[in-house]
């Protein structure tokens, strides 16, 4: 594939240096900086871009107009005036103890100072805001107005989430002071821009700073970042085609593919849709294979941590619950993460769950996995989490999902009781929850369907769903009961209906599968599937 992708590089510089390919992002940072607000806050996933975006502003501020020849920005009536820039990078600090952590930010501090070769006399102090703070004061001593543009601002905290209680409240109260003295030097600065993955609560970030706007939200800005179809058609036009030309597909079938497993983060009441830019930019790098490039790199160990409780809540009825705008402007706390609610928040703000659909009439947000990677990859955790199994173990069982959208039910619940059997260990305490992660896992990894979990329909919650090209599979699981406990819930709650009176469906087979363990040892006790139409149900198995 083309050697022009670069992937890896935040370096604007070093991309134009190297003539590598750069999605010109430039006319929505010139509407940025050309606001009479100069004070941001932007949140994305991790591997979103944020770090190039810092880059990227912080070679505008310091004037450096010829970088940016052929750019959007470069003919803009911009006045390319050079201000000193103070630049916080603390992505990758990680230290569990309040001393550590202030320690760190003093380093960074002073590595800012000597990079860009400020003359900073440093005062004797064990503080690192008196560090930030000695910086504000050489500008201020020289009547220069800074550019404050703090990288990852959250992730000494969030690295900390499994930390006690007491530990993550120490640690907040070392950020907060750090944070304090941009109020203290507000008048200071020029351009402030904090990115990060969440709005975090007790930082003084977001009620000590006076006019700091969130644009996390705003339509303006909602392909600020990540790549939009019609980006990724344009400047990938080649790539397109020798990838389509691999996989042999037609191009139409190939940016299907593309779309089904990499776009899909929506980020406002916008339709507008963004893919992860590390996925595309590694997707064709490695000859156009379809795998988990962000979950590789950008799965941050803390929420890991967390999907134990995700099965502990039974969190499916609170994540396809619809949420008002308040969901998405709250902050986070982190000693609150037994809320459901501040759960679900979290998994948006790191990019597991986005924005699916939005109802203007009600003002309602409906959330979802943004793609197939994600809910893979999501689905794999809490397997881990759950059976301590990676994903590794499963995919000797993986025919069991291809198996199903072949039409092969029978083979389906053979390779489905082979794999439970397989198993020394049952999770005592999750029961159907658990049993159905590792299905959905199944049928995820298997492709070539849609794989929906706790789908609602007719008058209640289907556990799994699976629609294929032709057939669309509904399956229901009990523990200790025989399949025709399941068939008659499908039939009594009227989980068919969506699709036997859609017209979408109307060519398709509607397939209820019923398979039923025991509570015992997770093994499979019956299974049962039948035809569904609007008059009857004819028995298959």
């Amino acid at each position: 594939m083309s050697s022009n992708i670069q992937y890896g590089s935040s370096s604007l510089s070093e991309i134009r240096e190297l003539g590598a390919l750069y999605i010109d992002k430039t006319e929505r940072v010139y509407d940025l900086i050309s606001q009479a607000t100069k004070r941001f806050f932007l949140a994305r996933p991790r591997r979103f871009g944020k770090t190039l975006l810092v880059d990227t502003l912080s070679e505008i501020f310091s004037g450096n107009k010829e970088l940016f020849r052929g750019l959007s920005i470069y003919n803009k009536d911009y006045d390319w005036k050079s201000y000193p820039v103070i630049r916080l990078s603390l992505f990758n600090i990680s230290d569990n103890t309040p001393e550590k952590l202030n320690n760190r930010l003093i380093r960074v501090i002073k590595q800012v100072a000597k990079s860009n070769k400020y003359n900073v006399e440093w005062e004797r102090s064990s503080l690192a805001q008196d560090y930030l703070e000695n910086l504000f004061l050489y500008f201020q001593q020289q009547n220069q107005k800074v550019v404050v543009l703090i990288d990852e601002y959250d992730y000494p905290l969030l690295s900390c989430i499994s930390q006690d209680e007491s530990t993550i409240s120490a640690l907040t109260e070392v950020m907060r002071s750090f944070y304090s003295v941009l109020k203290l030097y507000s008048d200071s600065i020029h351009f402030l821009l904090l990115t990060g993955v969440t709005r975090l609560a007790y930082t003084s970030i977001f009620s000590g700073l006076n006019n700091l706007s969130d644009i996390s939200f705003d339509a303006d800005y909602c392909d600020i970042m990540g790549y939009t179809q019609e980006e990724l058609e344009r400047y990938f036009s080649s790539e397109i085609e020798k990838g389509a030309s691999i996989i042999k597909k037609n191009r139409k079938d190939f940016l299907s593919s593309v779309r089904e497993w990499y776009d899909g983060y929506r980020f406002s009441d916008s339709d507008v849709t963004v893919y992860n830019p590390g996925d595309l930019n590694q997707f064709f790098q490695r000859k156009c294979k379809f795998v988990s490039y962000w979950t590789q790199t950008g799965t941050s160990t803390f929420l890991v941590s967390l999907l134990s409780s995700a099965i502990k809540f039974d969190l499916k009825d609170e994540i396809t619950s619809p949420k008002e705008i308040d969901f998405f402007f709250s902050n986070l706390d982190l000693n609150d993460l037994d809320n459901r609610e501040n759960l679900v928040r979290l998994f948006y703000q790191t990019g597991y769950l986005t924005i699916k659909s939005y109802d203007s009439q009600t003002e309602q947000y409906f959330l979802d996995f943004p793609n197939r990677e994600v809910s893979i990859a999501f689905s794999s955790y809490l397997v881990k989490s759950v059976w301590n199994k990676d994903s590794n173990y499963f995919s000797k069982y993986k025919t069991a999902g291809s198996l199903l959208t072949s039409g092969d039910i029978l083979g389906f619940t053979k390779t489905i009781d082979s794999l439970f059997k397989s198993f020394t260990r049952t999770p005592q305490k999750y029961h159907e929850n658990a049993i159905e992660i590792v299905i959905a896992l199944l049928l995820k990894m298997a492709g070539g369907s849609s794989v929906g979990e706790q789908v609602a329909s007719g008058d209640g919650i289907a556990d799994i769903v699976v629609e294929t090209s032709s057939t669309v599979y509904i399956i229901e699981l009990k523990m200790d009961q025989k399949v025709e406990v399941a068939k008659n819930q499908i039939q009594e709650k009227r989980y068919a209906d969506k699709y036997l009176h859609d017209e979408k469906y109307k060519n398709h087979k509607i397939i209820g599968i019923g398979l039923c363990f025991s509570s015992l040892n997770c093994n499979l006790i019956d299974s049962g599937a039948w035809e569904i139409t609007r008059s009857d149900m004819i028995t298959l198995l």
